[in-house]
Order: C-alpha cells, then sequence, then structure tokens
C-alpha cells in the first residue's frame, strides 16, 4: 500500500511528539495513540469487525507482508502504553527512542514511503537493544490457545494463523484430522467461506506435533461474540441438531401459553422454597401473580385456575427435594446460589444457571449444577432426558470448569419438577457432546455473520440464508418446530419480492448493530461493546471511567423480596467513574490483580443510587447465600447490555410481513394515508399559536398517520402532543398509547399531560428510571395489591391512556393484546430505528409521529456507509439509509408525494434568545425557524438586550459574558493519556460559572441548579469537569453535566459545551451529519438546549476542519466583534 501522503502526516506527528516536553511515558503512550488510529485508519474498507487491536494488526501485517521482527516491535510498544496506563513503568529516553524508531519503520514499511529526513536522522544512529525474536517452543499439549487466522491453505488442510500470545510468529492448524477435529468440518468451511480466512478462533485441547503444527480437537470462531447456552442447546431437538432452530426462533412470535407460565411459576416457587423452605403452597402463589400479572391476564379463568392446580405439585415435588433430595446427594442448601451467571471467553458462551453449589469448607473443590425443568422429559436419552435439556448442563459444566478451572469436582443434575417420581435425575458431562454443541455455537456465529453481510451482495439473489428456513431442509420437525417452519416459509412466499428485500436489509443491519454491541471493534472510539468487560485491562477502563472498582459491601439487602446491595467507595474507587442510576451493569467480586468477569460468578442488575461516598445497585434474581458477599472482598462494577432489544427487532420485522397488506403498503408508501380534510375544532389551551392550532386541526382529523416536524422549543411535547391528547380525552372515548424512546422523554409526557389526565393514565416502566413525582402513576405501583384477574382487567380496561418507552411496551406485548388502542402518539420518533415501530404500529387504528430529523438520530454503531442503501427498489420507497428513522422516511416521501393531509411542520420557538436561534436557523433550517408570534406577549423576550450589572472589579470574562449572548473561547489540546478528557477546558468550565455566579449576585439573582448546562461528547471529560469543580469548591450536582444525547428535550439558561477535541480522529465521533451533510444534528441539538447564554469551548485548529463548526466560529466571533465596536467599554 503506497501512501506517501498518509505516511507524511503521521512523520509529521512523530516529530511534533519528539520536540514536546513531556515524560517519556507520555510520549510512548501518545506513539501508540498514532499506530493505532493508523492501524484502523489502513483497515477500515475491510468491514471486519475486530474485536481486539492484536488482531486488527496481525491482519494488517500479514495483508502487507510485513516481518515478524517489526511486528513483533510495535507489539513492544503497546505493552509499554500498557505499563504506562497501569502506571508500572518509568521509562527513559532509550525506551522512548525505541519506540519511535519502531513506529517509524512501521509507518515507512506500511506505507511504501521512506521516513522524513528528520526523523531518519533521529532514529537511524540509534542502535537501540531489542530482543531478537523468538521461536515459537516446542510443546505437546496446550488447553486453549487464541489465534487470528490470516489465510488457509486448502490442500494441505491447515489454518494459517498469528497467535495472540506470539503475534509476530506464523502458525499451522490441521483441520480435518480423522479422531481429533474432523467434526468441525463445518466451522472449517464457514471460516473459509463466511469470514474468508480472517477471523479469531480459539483452539481447545491442542496438539502440538514434532513439526510444530498445531491439532486442536475443536475450534471455538469469534469467541468474544458470546452466545448464551439456551440458544445453543435448544438447537437440539429429538429428530436432531441444526443451528437453523436458532434462526427460526429469531423470527417466531413470543406469546405466553399454560406450560411456559407453569415454568416461570416453577421457578419463582424454587427461588422462595430455597429462601425458606417452609413457606405455604398458599402464601405463595399469589405472589407469582403479581410477577408478571400482565401476562396472567391473557388467559381465561379456566387456564388459570389449570395452572394453579398443576402448580401445586411442582410446589410439593420442589419443598421435598429441596429439604431431602439435596441432602441424600451431598449438596447443602445454604451452599447454593440463585441463578449465577458467567461468562466464558474459551468457548464464547454465557448463561445464568438455576442453581450453583459450591462447598464453603475452605480448599474444598466440590460443586454442582442443578437445572430445573417444569415439563417431563421428551423423547429422553439413556439418562432419562430431553436431548436439548442434555445439552443445556453439559454447557453449564463447561461455563463454571472455564471459570474455576478443570480440576472442580462438579456434579451436574437436572430437576423435573413436574414428574412424579425421580425428579433430580444425573446428568454427567461428555466431551463428545459439549464438542458436539460447541459446533452448533459455531453456525449459530456463521449464521450471525451470513445475516450481517446480506446485503454486500445483491440483495434480491440472497435468499439462501431463508431457505434454510424451509421446511423441507428439516423434514423430521413435527410438533410446534414443525408448525413454525410451515408458518415462517407461508409468510416469506406471500410477501412481495420489495417487502422480502425490506425484511432481509433490515434483518442484515440489525444482525451488524447486534455484532458490534457484543464485540465492538478494538481501536474504536465509543466502540467497546460487551467484550470489553473482558478485552480491555482494568487500568484502561479505569482511565476511560467505565469501571466502579475496588468498592466493599455496605449494606447487604440481597435476600429481600426487592434484593439491593449497597456498596461503600473506597480510597482506591475512580470517584470520575462514570455510572448514572438506571444504568445496567454487572459486578463481580475482585480476588487478584487481573480479575475480571472470568474469573467468578457474577451478578447483574440496575444502578439505583449513586453518590459520592456509596453506589446502590438493584439485583435481577434475589439471592439467600449472602457468604461471597461477607467476605472481606473488594467488588467491581461494570456497565452492561441486553440482547432483549435486538430480539424485539428481530420479532418486529417478521410480525411486519405477517400483518394486513393495507398496512405494509401504508408503511412502505406504496400507498397514501386515507385523505381527510381538517376542521376546526374547540382547543383547550388559550396559548396556542395560530399555526399550532391549525397543525393540531389536521393531526386529530388525520386516519392512518400523521407526521409532526417539531424543531427545537416549538412546544411539540408541551403543547401539541398535550393538547391533542386533551382532545382525545374530552372529545371521544378513544384508547390513546403514548411513548418515547428514553425515560427522560416519557417522563416529559407524563408532565404535559399530568394536571388534566392525572387519574386517567397509567405508566409502565421502573420506579428506577421513572421521575419520583410519577411515581403513583406507574402500573405496577397500582396492581401490587392486585391478586385476581378480573381486578387486573379492570384496571387495565378503566384507564384510557398508557404511556411507556417504546423499548417497554415492546417486551410487554401482552398489552397489546388486552386492550386495542385507536391511537398511538409517539414523541421523539425521530431517535427510534424502523425496526422497533414497523411490527408495533399496525396493532393501532392510526399513529402520530412527532419528531425532528435534524435532531439527534437514532444510536447507531456501524459506519454509516455500512448501513446505505443502494437498492434501487428500497431507494423508490425513500429507504436510503437504515440508520435513519421511519419518520424521517415517511417525513420524506410524505413531502415527495404531496401527502400534505398527512404532515406539517412547526415554526415559531420559544425557547432560545433571536441571538442564539439565528445560526441554527440559517444553517440548519433553512431561515425556517423563526421566533414567537408577535401576538403571544412571551415573545418579548427573545429580543431584549442584555443589561446586566458588572460586578465589582469585573474580569475580562465577566466583561465578556455580560455584552455577549454566544462566546467562543480556543483551547489547547491535550496529546497525552485519555484523549476523551481535556483538562484546559474543564478549568475553563469552572470559571465561566463562577463568572455567571458573580454576575448574578451583582444583579441580585441567584444561580440556580436548574439554570446551567454542561454538554460534552465524552463520559471521561463529564467526570474530568467534574473533578474540576469539586477542586473549586462548586458543587456539580449544582449544574447538569452531560452528554447531548441525555440534553435532547431539556433546556438551560445558560448552556457551555466542551468539545474536547484533542485529536482529528475525534471528529468523526463527535459529528452526526444528515444524508445531505448540511446539518450536524449532534451540534444543532446543543446549541438549541441554550435559552439566553451560549458559550463553546473548543480547539479551534481541529474545529475549522468541520465546516459547519468553521461556520459556527465565524458567526460567533463575528457576532463579538459587532458587540465590541458597540460597547462603551
Amino acid at each position: 500500500m503506497k501512501n506517501p501522503q498518509l505516511a507524511n502526516l503521521l512523520f509529521r506527528e512523530f516529530e511534533k511528539v519528539h520536540v514536546l516536553n513531556a515524560s517519556y511515558n507520555d510520549k510512548i503512550a501518545t506513539l501508540d495513540r498514532l499506530l493505532t488510529a493508523f492501524f484502523v485508519d489502513i483497515t477500515r474498507s475491510k468491514n471486519i469487525p475486530f474485536t481486539t487491536m492484536l488482531s486488527r494488526i496481525a491482519f494488517a501485517s500479514h495483508e502487507h507482508q510485513v516481518s515478524n521482527a517489526l511486528q513483533w516491535r510495535i507489539h513492544q510498544v503497546r505493552k509499554k502504553k500498557k505499563a504506562v496506563l497501569a502506571d508500572k513503568a518509568n521509562f527513559v529516553e532509550s525506551d522512548y527512542l525505541t519506540s519511535l524508531k519502531t513506529a517509524t519503520y512501521a509507518i515507512a514499511a506500511f506505507c511504501q514511503t521512506a521516513a522524513s529526513p528528520t526523523l531518519r536522522a533521529l532514529v537511524d544512529d540509534f542502535n537501540d537493544q531489542t530482543e531478537s525474536n523468538n521461536p515459537i517452543e516446542q510443546v505437546e499439549r496446550l488447553d486453549e490457545c487464541r489465534v487470528m487466522v490470516v489465510d488457509a491453505n486448502r490442500k494441505k488442510e491447515y489454518l494459517i494463523c498469528k497467535p495472540f500470545a506470539q503475534p509476530e510468529t506464523t502458525i499451522y492448524v490441521q483441520y480435518n484430522v480423522t479422531g481429533h477435529n474432523e467434526n468441525f468440518n463445518s466451522t472449517i468451511r464457514s471460516i473459509n467461506q463466511n469470514f474468508h480466512n480472517q477471523v479469531t478462533v480459539n483452539l481447545i485441547d491442542v496438539v502440538v506435533n514434532k513439526e510444530g503444527v498445531y491439532i486442536p480437537h475443536a475450534f471455538v470462531i469469534e469467541p468474544d461474540y458470546m452466545v448464551d447456552v439456551s440458544s445453543v442447546s435448544e438447537c437440539f431437538q429429538n429428530f436432531g441438531a441444526s443451528a437453523d432452530l436458532y434462526l427460526l426462533k429469531k423470527f417466531s412470535p413470543f406469546s405466553y401459553s399454560v406450560p411456559l407460565m407453569l415454568g416461570n411459576v416453577a421457578n419463582f416457587f424454587l427461588d422462595e422454597l430455597m429462601t425458606n423452605a417452609d413457606v405455604t403452597f398458599v402464601d405463595t402463589f399469589p405472589k407469582a401473580f403479581s410477577l408478571n400479572p400482565l401476562a396472567f391476564a391473557t388467559f381465561t379463568d379456566a387456564e388459570i385456575l389449570r395452572i394453579y392446580r398443576q402448580s401445586q405439585k411442582h410446589f410439593t415435588n420442589l419443598k421435598t427435594i429441596i429439604k431431602v433430595k439435596l441432602k441424600e446427594n451431598n449438596i447443602t442448601a445454604k451452599d447454593c446460589y440463585l441463578e449465577p451467571s458467567f461468562y466464558s471467553e474459551k468457548y464464547g458462551i454465557q448463561g445464568r444457571l438455576d442453581i450453583w453449589y459450591k462447598d464453603s469448607t475452605p480448599k474444598s473443590n466440590k460443586t454442582a449444577i442443578i437445572e430445573l425443568k417444569s415439563g417431563k422429559p421428551f423423547a429422553p436419552n439413556h439418562l432419562g432426558l430431553s436431548h436439548n435439556h442434555y445439552t443445556q448442563t453439559n454447557l453449564y459444566d463447561l461455563l463454571v470448569r472455564s471459570t474455576f478451572g478443570k480440576k472442580l469436582n462438579s456434579p451436574t443434575y437436572i430437576l423435573y419438577s413436574g414428574i412424579d417420581l425421580d425428579h433430580l435425575k444425573p446428568a454427567p458431562p461428555f466431551k463428545s457432546q459439549q464438542y458436539e454443541a460447541m459446533k452448533i455455537r459455531n453456525d449459530i456465529i456463521s449464521i450471525e455473520k451470513k445475516l450481517a453481510d446480506l446485503d454486500l451482495e445483491n440483495l434480491e439473489e440472497v435468499l439462501t440464508i431463508l431457505d434454510q428456513l424451509a421446511p423441507e431442509q428439516l423434514p423430521k420437525a413435527k410438533g410446534f418446530v414443525g408448525r413454525d417452519l410451515q408458518n415462517f416459509a407461508q409468510t416469506i412466499r406471500a410477501a412481495s419480492p420489495l417487502e422480502r428485500l425490506y425484511f432481509l436489509s433490515f434483518i442484515s443491519f440489525t444482525a451488524r448493530e447486534h455484532q458490534l454491541a457484543k464485540t465492538g471493534e478494538a481501536g474504536k472510539i465509543n466502540r467497546n461493546g460487551l467484550a470489553a468487560l473482558w478485552l480491555s485491562d482494568y487500568e484502561e477502563k479505569d482511565e476511560a471511567f467505565e469501571v466502579l472498582g475496588f468498592l466493599k459491601v455496605q449494606e447487604d439487602n440481597s435476600g429481600e423480596e426487592s434484593p439491593r446491595i449497597h456498596f461503600q467507595r473506597t480510597k482506591q474507587t475512580n470517584a470520575l467513574a462514570n455510572f448514572r442510576q438506571g444504568d445496567i451493569v454487572v459486578f463481580y467480586p475482585y480476588r487478584k490483580e487481573g480479575d475480571n468477569v472470568l474469573n467468578d460468578q457474577i451478578f447483574k442488575g440496575s444502578v439505583t443510587n449513586i453518590d459520592a461516598e456509596t453506589v446502590s445497585v438493584q439485583l435481577r434474581s434475589r439471592q439467600f447465600n449472602h457468604s461471597l458477599f461477607e467476605e472481606d472482598l473488594f467488588w467491581h462494577i461494570e456497565h452492561d447490555m441486553m440482547d432483549s432489544s435486538f430480539k424485539v427487532q428481530y420479532r418486529a420485522l417478521y410480525s411486519f410481513l405477517k400483518t394486513k397488506a393495507k398496512n405494509r403498503a401504508l408503511l412502505l408508501t406504496l400507498a397514501p394515508p386515507e385523505k381527510v380534510e381538517s376542521k376546526k375544532v374547540r382547543l383547550g389551551n388559550p396559548d396556542l399559536s395560530s399555526e399550532q392550532q391549525k397543525v393540531l386541526y389536521k393531526a386529530i382529523a388525520s386516519k392512518d398517520y400523521f407526521l409532526l416536524v417539531g424543531p427545537p422549543g416549538t412546544g411539540k411535547t408541551k403543547f401539541m402532543l398535550a393538547e391533542m391528547v386533551r382532545h382525545l380525552l374530552v372529545n371521544t372515548q378513544e384508547q390513546i398509547l403514548l411513548l418515547a424512546y428514553t425515560n427522560r422523554a416519557v417522563d416529559e409526557i407524563c408532565e404535559a399531560i399530568h394536571l388534566f389526565a392525572e387519574e386517567d393514565y397509567l405508566r409502565i416502566g421502573s420506579k428506577y428510571s421513572t421521575n419520583p413525582h410519577f411515581h403513583g402513576r406507574l402500573f405496577s405501583e397500582q396492581t401490587k395489591d392486585i391478586s385476581k384477574r378480573k381486578d387486573l382487567v379492570q384496571k387495565i380496561t378503566s384507564h384510557r391512556i398508557f404511556v411507556s418507552t417504546v423499548a417497554s411496551i415492546a417486551s410487554k406485548a401482552s398489552l397489546l393484546q388486552l386492550k386495542q388502542f385507536d391511537t398511538a402518539i409517539i414523541d421523539e420518533a425521530s431517535q427510534i430505528l424502523e425496526p422497533m415501530l414497523v411490527g408495533m404500529l399496525p396493532y393501532f387504528k392510526r399513529f402520530v409521529l412527532i419528531g425532528d430529523h435534524k435532531q439527534l438520530p437514532a444510536v447507531v454503531l456501524q459506519d454509516k456507509k455500512r448501513s446505505a442503501v443502494e437498492n434501487k427498489a428500497l431507494n423508490q420507497i425513500g429507504l436510503y439509509n437504515r440508520r435513519n428513522s421511519l419518520f424521517e422516511r415517511l417525513y420524506n416521501q410524505a413531502r415527495e408525494n404531496k401527502w400534505s393531509w398527512a404532515f406539517d411542520q412547526l415554526h415559531h420557538q420559544g425557547r432560545m434568545h433571536e441571538d442564539i436561534c439565528r445560526f441554527p436557523s440559517v444553517h440548519f433550517y433553512n431561515n425556517e425557524l423563526k421566533l414567537l408570534p408577535a401576538e403571544l406577549p412571551i415573545s418579548v423576550w427573545q429580543k431584549e438586550a442584555l443589561k446586566y450589572k458588572l460586578p465589582s472589579n469585573a474580569s475580562q470574562l465577566e466583561r465578556q459574558l455580560t455584552q455577549n449572548r454566544m462566546l467562543f473561547f480556543n483551547s489547547s489540546v491535550n496529546r497525552f493519556k485519555n484523549p476523551k478528557t481535556n483538562l484546559d477546558e474543564a478549568q475553563m468550565v469552572g470559571k465561566i460559572i463562577s463568572s455567571f455566579d458573580a454576575i448574578y449576585k451583582a444583579n441580585n439573582q441567584v444561580l440556580n441548579p436548574e439554570d446551567v448546562g454542561v454538554i460534552t461528547p465524552f463520559r471521561a471529560q463529564i467526570a474530568q469537569i467534574r473533578s474540576v469543580l469539586t477542586q473549586h469548591g462548586q458543587n456539580y450536582q449544582n449544574c447538569t453535566i452531560d452528554t447531548v444525547e441525555r440534553y435532547q428535550g431539556g433546556a438551560r439558561e445558560i448552556i457551555i459545551i466542551s468539545l474536547c477535541l484533542n485529536d482529528a480522529y475525534q471528529l468523526e465521533s463527535i459529528i452526526s451529519l444528515s444524508d445531505d451533510e448540511v446539518v450536524d444534528r449532534k451540534l444543532n441539538v446543543a446549541l438549541t438546549r441554550a435559552r439566553k447564554h451560549l458559550v463553546l469551548i473548543g480547539n479551534e485548529r481541529l474545529m475549522r476542519l468541520d465546516k459547519r463548526y468553521a461556520a459556527l466560529i465565524d458567526f460567533i466571533q463575528k457576532a463579538q466583534d459587532q458587540k465590541a465596536r458597540k460597547s462603551p467599554l
């Protein structure tokens, strides 16, 4: 790859590093950061989601035929950087010059460009003492070896790989070896066909022969993509094993049945009885009802009676097992843990056990696994176990042994609570069965890869992935599986070519999002993924403020019905770690250096409270064994992710194909919404402008759907949504569903309707993500004392309005079965991806989408090019990029087709002063964002001049703030350590807040907490700003410091923006361009949060690399110059 332009750019950066007055540690860390950015850049076009930098460098080195010696040197630079982060080294000049020489040689080799004369003079004469590259040691057996496959020799049947332990070397891995690994030939085919011989693989139980060839017994492809154990085990049925069943389950609609509900009830009984074996059935069953009242409400009275009667048998059997049978099998109940979770990077699986026993006797290696099944064994094997159940326990055995070691004495059992005798059945693991399950797990990864890559070819010809689910492919499948296969095939055949294209296109998009959420991409900003839990060192996570480490248990309430753990921060806890109330997290014990989620059982939950001293976490599962929490251990808390949102999207896309043809045509814009003429109606709010009234008339009259564009400050929630709800509530009998993407937006909806509809609405959601003011309207609060189905149904039917996030309602499909909503109004719809809505909207007689596609879009992890759509048929329905919302596509299509009765836009905003409004209006809204009309008295303030009195001995900064609505301050860059922080900007924020405080006091005003907001792109900079404010005696809780994503829908009198740009590479992460690249949607939202003052802080040189920021700087500086000329001071 000859690229002198890129090489010379980096050579200049190296020269800048050399002359900087900084420590050698900082210089080495900066060199590594530049090399990381370089490797990301040269591999960007490959569309390979590298989960580690090692695999990225290995691939690039192989492709560019870089010598093993140079590869080894590159990895030494990375090791030095890690030592810097861990504060475990104090490097000297020779160490730095060695790293500089390596960086220079690397760029010269990869770009085929001679180093600059300055660098050559520095490094050519420097004789470093770098260790020689040692050949791989001759070994006989390896338990595990992680490699990056870079090529294959199919004739000789071996893979060419780079081992992670010695990436500068090349090893050969033999496959199709009889008696060793021939059963993994389908995995090898996938490595070749789907991954093009470029994939990370774990080699398991490896023999290394005399020639140094590696012969593994098993292969695990993409081990950082954790597959749930239950997903693998359900692929094993009495007619055989097939990963296609995993694909089928992605699309199969979820619904509660009596057997499924019995299973949930049995699991609840197990938890209750393990906690207290003397509880009674009469006392316990009503609690089971309260766990999921909506699901119970979907059953008939006869079905609930059946569940009640059959569950008594489960309760009796479970009580006997816990009181008698566990002891007979040498299992002590008090040493059991309920629903512990484990991750295994070795095998690429994750899972949650029902019961895990761990003998508390010191130095004992005795454990046991118990999996509860409420049904009876179907087509049992020689052990009397269902094939899928047995596979599940085999994988749980791998999970536990990969966490605690192979030497465990760990029997495995399946507990059948619904049979009459012999409930606790041994399920001894077999290696051959485990390897068969690992092969199916690899097949699942191959399916995910094929789904993600669907649009790399001509979509019209790529139907093979759907053909896999044709009934003839699994002729032995009967019962529910056979039924689901038939239904799927019929649905696909009934769909039109365009509908299939649409379906496949979004399936592919969703698969890529899921992959990135799980594995991330090494080297990319904000691309960590769940795999960062084990791929990133503690020091890396700590530097990025992504771990709450070294906590101590302060109070253990994990056994309560609302189980919680309260942690105490210690001196070693990073006080700036960025976690918020409502974050979903994992936490685990930390026993020794290097421990992470792979070294012990993990607990999952949500942060319910966090302050400077303590952190409280609500556990997902109640615990009765407190021994682990009673040990004198440190605990680490890290961010978690959930697969459920992706499952919802797959099922929604399939549901879209099954809906009525009319609904499909409307959503694909093949047919217009029904045309209606708007009529003037009586409205209840006298403060509405004439424009708002006109738009409301249209929205109220609409039939199929209506689209409302509400630019910032135009009152789309407080006035438009609220008034439409008021009208429907008073003048119709319609049932209304109000939705938004975030809980904060749902809070705003509740606030907008609370005064006139307090007794008429119920909110779906958790109290931990709900403003306390609305806790009384939560569905869970309103139904907590209900124990009868008819009372629950009465509660649902007696309330005409339900409010929820889209995600919460999607997971509560039971509500849509119980209640027919006439109108759904969805706020902030421009933040919601199409797959989240297309399966849901057909449930409603009509829907109203409210949003602004020039503000924040949906959060999308994949690159814009990857989500782009180049298919002409899909382009014709307005689908050009799948990262855009359904709202934006429908709106653009309605405008193009002149369906004027179905959309409108608000133009008058009442939030911003005209000095602040002017820039977004001109640059983002074609001069259509206007002040409030003069007919409204409240519009006067928008044109008022600043009239502050100066504080005594006013500083230059205070003078500037009293004279200008908008200000820009240039900042220096932070070249070292964490590029997501900038101390210079954080200190400037502190000075600005202090100055405003002084100005307010001089004018007999109080600077209230809600008056000031600070917006910055990175959580690390949030933490940096909080630190600076605390050091200066300013309580950061007195102002909101957050990312722009958290600010949409909010506003402050004063907004301070800290861009924290330290590198040109970061521009990509802080910008969100519209398709026409005119609007930076993140910048638009940040600017339009300010009512009266806006202060922008950033590095001017880097900002001017983007034309929108350059225009903003020019705009502010021009306004400043004009004010300075007019000022008498």
